[in-house]
């Protein structure tokens, strides 16, 4: 396998550090293949069916090392993934698996290579559990009282307050705490009816869980013993670089003069995306203010007539 070395410095953030390989041939899509029998238990995740993104097979495939902590908006950027086959290929194609891969085999052939794949609907999944959850940091960060309204809800009696999502196929409902259960002392903390606390607290909680059991300690024998955090796949490192902007441990995202998307600045006085969005907000407001001139020589024209 053909690598490309990265520094130890470049796969840090803080104290986690991080280092994926991608095949450079890429991935592709195989809709015959099916998970193998007796090589891994088949729970929900697994059993979602094809097609499966694929590697290319054999233990010799060249590939591309790449740290995903200096992509600090890595989890944005896969949030706002349209989840079709071609689009979420490109972004395989880059920064690879998601991390929970399936042992499969083509049903009808014997003596085969078992190969390792993961479905269209468990990337499909992902991608609309990230954007949930962005979409929520960013109503929380910017304190859109009026919005969050509408998905933490309260109640009187009982006394609780839970969260309601809509999906384009139904809803997402989750009990953030009442006074029926132990989880009840939770209330304490808010005034009824406030929608920051609440919605900071499910944010925390459902980034915790998604990380629990998939970063662990290492100790480093040739950095003197220091001890740092290792994510087990792609989507346990987003889920770091969220929980790192949700912390305020790096720079929290702004939203892009030019095209409007959220990003993290590289430095505080970054206002744009990527220089084509400086250029093209420049020729928008030099096309606006020529547009000005024009309207008051007009009015000026006509007030001298």
């Amino acid at each position: 396998m053909k690598r490309e070395e990265q520094s130890f410095e470049a796969m840090k953030k803080g104290t986690f550090a991080f280092l994926r390989a991608v095949p450079l041939e890429g991935y592709h899509w195989d809709e015959d293949l099916c998970p193998a029998p007796g090589l891994i238990e088949l729970g929900a995740k697994e059993n979602l069916g094809s097609p499966w993104l694929v590697s290319p097979l054999g233990y010799k495939v060249a590939a591309q090392q790449y740290a995903p902590f200096q992509k600090s908006d890595l989890f944005r950027h896969f949030s706002r993934l349209l989840p079709n086959p071609k689009n979420i290929k490109r972004f395989a194609d880059k920064y690879g698996w998601l991390g929970h891969t399936v042992p499969l085999i083509y049903p009808d052939r014997s003596g085969q290579e078992t190969q390792l794949g993961e479905s269209l609907q468990f990337w499909r999944q992902e991608i609309e559990e990230m954007a949930m959850l962005v979409k929520l940091w960013d109503l929380v960060r910017n304190e859109r009282e009026e919005p969050l309204s509408k998905i933490i809800l309260w109640q009187k009696r009982p006394l609780s307050v839970r969260f309601e999502w809509r999906l384009p196929n139904g809803k997402r409902a989750h009990l953030i705490a009442t006074e029926l259960l132990a989880n009840g002392e939770l209330l304490t903390q808010w005034k009824y009816r406030d929608v920051i606390g609440p919605a900071r607290y499910f944010l925390c909680d459902q980034i915790n869980k998604r990380l629990k059991g998939h970063v662990n300690p290492g100790i480093l024998p040739f950095l003197d013993g220091e001890i740092y955090m290792f994510p087990d796949c792609l989507r346990s490192a987003m889920y770091v670089l969220l929980a790192l902007e949700v912390s305020g441990r790096t720079h929290p995202a702004i939203m892009c003069r030019g095209c409007g998307i959220y990003f993290v600045p590289k430095h505080r006085h970054q206002a744009y995306h990527e220089e084509a969005c400086r250029k093209l907000a420049y020729y928008y407001r030099k096309k606006s203010n020529a547009e000005v001139v024009r309207g008051a020589s007009r009015v000026n024209h006509n007030l001298t007539r």
